[in-house]
């Protein structure tokens, strides 16, 4: 949207992007290491997975413009370089998409690949989100997504598709990898690159945290409370 702006003639010094807040029950109490061990030993014994699981998770309203087709398509590509992963998928189903995933899963025989979880309780998330390796978001349209910033409060770096306003953020914190729109080639070789390289790992998953810092209510609304600021003081 900014860009928009400025493409159509409004000065750069006019525009301010403040991130949408994120509810403070997504931040962690517990030091991340060790919240991140214990609910991946969690999450891995009750869903039956090997203990060298790689975890990808996604969620949202499961509907045609998020995308999560795409990052099925994209799966063999990364079974090919990293053959333990899995998918965890979340969220309400739109219009039978799930039935359409799980067709497209059966189709491409990642039927032990691939979790779809339903909709999880609100309270329920974090273990899932702290237990996973990467955070993937395959949008095609997407105003932010906070399933992004919700998963990087708990360490989980952050792969998503430009369709999703989330990723000039992920960009700007060197919280993971942003790639172009509908390129599940792209899409994979992010995540097989992340996955692939532990320090390349780590030094996302601590952008991960400073990008979630910066969703903090209090600070979006420190950002707000500037903005209207300016406007006081540039008004005649």
């Amino acid at each position: 949207l900014a860009r928009a702006a400025q493409g159509l003639g409004c000065a750069p010094g006019k525009i301010a992007v403040v991130p949408l807040n994120v509810s403070a029950g997504f931040y962690p109490a517990t030091p991340l290491p060790a919240l991140r061990a214990a609910s991946r030993r969690e999450v891995l014994a009750e869903l039956g997975l090997p203990d060298d699981a790689r975890l990808l998770i996604s969620s949202g309203r499961v509907l045609p413009i998020k995308g999560f087709d795409i990052l099925v398509g994209a799966l063999p590509a990364i079974l090919a370089r990293h053959p333990t992963t899995h998918l965890l998928l979340y969220g309400p189903d739109r219009g039978g998409t799930i039935d359409e995933l799980r067709a497209q899963v059966a189709a491409l025989g990642l039927g032990e690949r691939v979790r779809i979880l339903g909709t999880l309780p609100f309270d329920g998330q974090g273990r899932f989100l702290a237990a996973a390796d990467l955070s993937v978001i395959p949008s095609i349209l997407d105003g932010f997504n906070r399933h992004g910033v919700e998963a990087a409060a708990h360490g989980t770096p952050v792969v998503a598709s430009r369709g999703a306003g989330i990723a000039d953020f992920v960009e700007e914190y060197g919280a993971g990898r942003a790639v172009p729109l509908r390129d599940g080639a792209a899409l994979a070789a992010a995540i097989n690159d992340l996955l692939a390289d532990g320090d390349t790992w780590a030094a996302a998953s601590a952008g991960a945290v400073r990008l979630a810092d910066a969703c903090r209510t209090a600070r979006v609304a420190d950002a707000m409370v500037k903005v209207y600021e300016g406007v006081g003081r540039a008004a005649p």
